[in-house]
């Protein structure tokens, strides 16, 4: 950028290869540059910039619900598979009736769910990671708004 402007190049054209700064800022700044107004431009700018974060963060704290919802629910499935579902598994496989492919499927993770239950406490560190790191690194924001290029 700064080789670009001691070139003489119009400030626009010095950002046009610069990641830093978004499009529409970019078009902010060029807007301001041709119309002889660059001051107030940058100070549009600012505030679609202000007002982007803002965005960002009631993104984010409106992200953190659902996901909590999702992880309490699958810590539910969980528990209840490694309790519940043994013995409801052996009350229908009792009925010698063939049972549907879900049913099947459930009880297969139950059974192994008991058979491995040295795995419960690690998934429900994984699950805990995984809320914890992406609210602290902000992946969560990552379905924020994006600038159409």
């Amino acid at each position: 950028m700064l080789i670009g402007l001691e070139q003489g190049k119009p400030l626009h054209q010095a950002l046009s290869n610069n990641e830093v700064f978004s499009p529409m800022v970019k078009e902010f700044i060029r807007i301001g540059e041709n119309s002889g107004s660059l001051i107030s431009s940058i100070k549009y700018a600012y505030s679609y910039l202000e007002e982007q974060k803002a965005n960002q963060e009631i993104i984010k704290q409106a992200m953190l619900y659902p996901l909590f919802t999702v992880s309490v629910g699958l810590g539910a499935v969980i528990l209840l598979s490694y309790w519940m579902l043994p013995e409801l598994a052996s009350f229908l496989l009792s009925l010698d009736q063939e049972l549907p492919t879900t049913t099947m499927i459930l009880i297969t993770i139950a059974d192994w769910l008991q058979k491995d239950s040295s795995l419960l406490l690690p998934i429900f560190i994984l699950l805990f990671l995984i809320i914890f790191v992406s609210v602290k690194t902000g992946l969560i924001s990552h379905y924020q708004y994006r600038d159409w290029e």
